[in-house]
């Protein structure tokens, strides 16, 4: 096993390999946390604004009590490059200024990889590109958790007649603008029975008292929204239930969200755990937000409801 070296003199670069990857529609756009390479244990805090600009400070075991500081930027492919500077001459360094380049990774977001180079110079690896690396040179940071989730009712002429209508959510707190985007959100069933009293023993359609497709992923947008998330019957339903003399008659069920999240060891939440998207595949998760679902029939109107907001279609006939 290699010693470790100070990371103001990083005279050697580490081997990093490609060994897993998950497809996402859009690229980790921020980096900012508190990150460690778990090579040296040198921290790397790092701030962002809304234009991708990078700024922070370098702490490293080996020069206890400084800070040194750093600048870099981040682009719309997740691709990152920052530099440090102030080491020439503290604490024995040679090395005057530190650049990290690389890519924050998918799935989570939350661990890096990529190249280093110094004044020496000298130049190798960080990090590796897997999300679930549990050997001792991973880079990563603890993985971003939305604080909370709100909707927006769609409109009744927004309803899709296959499906019902499509809520759309934001996560919070989206600080720099982008946070969540290129993650994946999973829906499940949240604990505890739903009810549907539309369906009855012998109906056509399925009974409607629980998420009906667990692990369904959405991808996270450039704004931290996601959607949409169809909630309620089809148009066909609706009619079908309305000619069985079934209305009024509703359902309502919990739905618990959960989103992607790489290994950055201990740091991770207590609930972060392996789950099962509607593939069948494994990735690991946290969840964030439980939601309640409905949906209700009238012989004039149909809702849909989601944490006490409705949703109204007074159209479908």
């Amino acid at each position: 096993m290699r010693s470790r070296c100070p990371a103001l003199l990083l005279l050697f670069g580490l081997v990093f390999s490609s060994t897993f990857s998950l497809p996402q529609v859009l690229s980790c756009v921020t980096v900012q946390g508190d990150w460690t390479w778990a090579y040296t244990g040198d921290q790397y805090l790092l701030s962002q604004d809304n234009s991708g600009n990078i700024s922070g400070s370098l702490l490293s075991p080996f020069c206890p009590g400084n800070l040194f500081p750093l600048t870099g930027t981040i682009n719309s492919s997740g691709e990152f490059t920052y530099t440090v500077t102030g080491l020439d001459g503290v604490c024995g360094s040679f090395v005057t200024w530190l650049t990290f380049t690389g890519n924050v990774g998918q799935p989570g977001c939350n661990y890096a990889y990529g190249n280093w180079s110094n004044s020496i110079p000298n130049s190798g690896g960080f990090g590796v590109n897997d999300p679930y690396s549990t050997s001792g040179v991973v880079f990563a940071k603890p993985v971003d958790v939305p604080t909370s989730e709100t909707s927006v009712a769609p409109t009744g002429a927004q309803w899709n007649t296959s499906y019902g209508a499509p809520w759309k959510q934001s996560l919070a707190p989206n600080s720099p603008t982008g946070e969540f985007e290129g993650r994946a959100v999973y829906e499940y069933a949240g604990v505890g029975a739903g009810q549907d009293s539309c369906w009855f023993s012998g109906s056509k359609f399925p009974i409607y008292d629980a998420v009906s497709t667990p692990g369904f992923a959405w991808d996270v947008s450039t704004t931290s929204t996601w959607g949409a998330d169809f909630v309620g019957w089809s148009l066909a339903a609706v009619r079908y239930y309305r000619s069985q003399g079934r209305v009024p008659c509703g359902s309502s069920f919990l739905q618990q969200m959960v989103i992607d999240a790489a290994w950055s060891g201990p740091n991770n939440p207590a609930d972060y755990a392996q789950y099962t998207n509607e593939q069948g595949e494994t990735f690991y998760g946290v969840p964030y937000q439980l939601n309640t679902l409905g949906a209700r029939i009238t012989a004039t109107i149909v809702t849909s409801t989601k944490n006490g907001l409705v949703s109204t279609n007074t159209t479908w006939k």
